[in-house]
């Protein structure tokens, strides 16, 4: 199950959408961080796991395989702004729920040794 899932609020846009994957390995935030170009499309193609982007032509991009230099050339300049924006949003929400689970894990880890007999 996809935990972030973008839905885009702007007139002409609403049906656009894309979740992310819920795992995030080290190596995936390092990407996000260093990548450019093709590549970063290619980190796109592998955390997006669905996906509906509206090209100019009238056509969608459904599929995270159809992310391409190519197709993505066809969106409005705007929906790209937003896809980015939100994109960049989801990574920092991915990072957040790795924050939040290490600190339960770490307040819990404290109540069981507060509650140990002595």
């Amino acid at each position: 199950m996809d935990k972030i899932v973008k839905h885009c609020p702007i007139e002409g846009f609403t049906e656009c959408y894309f979740a992310l994957q819920e795992v995030w390995t080290r190596g995936d935030f390092r990407d996000y961080y260093r990548l450019e170009g093709e590549d970063f499309i290619a980190l796109y193609r592998r955390k997006v796991s669905a996906i509906y982007l509206a090209t100019v032509d009238g056509g969608a991009i459904e599929d995270p395989n159809e992310m391409t230099n190519e197709r993505l050339d066809g969106i409005d300049y705007i929906l790209w702004r937003w896809f980015g924006a939100a994109f960049r949003e989801g990574v920092l929400e991915a990072q957040r729920l790795g924050e939040e689970i290490a600190q339960q894990s770490l307040l819990s880890t404290e109540e069981k040794a507060d509650s140990a007999p002595s």
